[in-house]
């Protein structure tokens, strides 16, 4: 019996861990505002960056998430943003940088880019405005500049808490075939289009992609 017993409570233990790795996410929500007890310093910390490589040859790219932990920066308008900084590649190479903004359940990180020298002074910087939609993802490009050497990933606060409708369009194509009765071959297509309609708020944080490829060829 004490076998028994112990084998019925072992299987309940499984039969829920089982369960509760099946349970549904709770979806990712916009950060719409930042703690009154954030502290954010009014210079950029470039002491621990990420490095970002350089291949003329293929595309390099990291990945950053922006969260509440993130540093904070508080701008001389008096706007505050949620920041990473990544280490440029060395100089030597003319290059260009696309960052990439991605969805989150129904949010998205609104972009603000500071380019530094390398001491941290800001030299030119790109908001939100500057970003366009390429399907989902929001992605923003720019060429690189000498002397450029740290790139800012900040929020642009501005934007926050603002909404955007993207409707995404995909067209399906079926194809049959088969023979009639009488032994004629035939073959028909038929296209099918369909859409695809997603409400995205704008955050202080969010996930996002930079990514280092070779100026194209002329």
């Amino acid at each position: 019996m004490k076998s028994c017993a112990r084998f019925t409570f072992i299987s309940l233990i499984v039969f829920g861990a089982i369960l509760g790795g099946c349970a549904k996410r709770d979806p990712v929500m916009p950060i719409l505002a930042l703690p009154q007890t954030k502290a954010c310093a009014a210079n950029i910390n470039v002491g621990n960056p990420t490095p970002l490589a350089f291949d003329p040859e293929d595309a390099k790219a990291i990945d950053m998430n922006i969260n509440e932990g993130a540093s904070c920066y508080l701008h001389p308008d008096g706007s505050k943003s949620l920041y990473g900084v990544v280490a440029l590649p060395e100089p030597g190479y003319e290059y260009i940088l696309t960052v990439e903004s991605y969805p989150q359940g129904s949010s998205i990180f609104s972009p603000r880019l500071l380019l530094l020298d390398a001491n941290g002074k800001l030299l030119r910087e790109f908001d939100r405005k500057r970003f366009m939609f390429r399907g989902a993802v929001l992605a923003g490009r720019l060429r690189v500049q000498p002397g450029e050497r740290y790139l800012m990933v900040g929020t642009d606060a501005k934007g926050v808490g603002t909404d955007e409708q993207r409707i995404t369009g995909m067209t399906h194509q079926n194809t049959s075939s088969g023979v009639t009765s009488s032994g004629v071959y035939y073959a028909m297509t038929l296209n099918t289009a369909s859409e695809t309609v997603q409400n995205l708020t704008y955050s202080y944080g969010g996930r996002v992609k930079v990514v280092s490829q070779a100026m194209p060829s002329e």
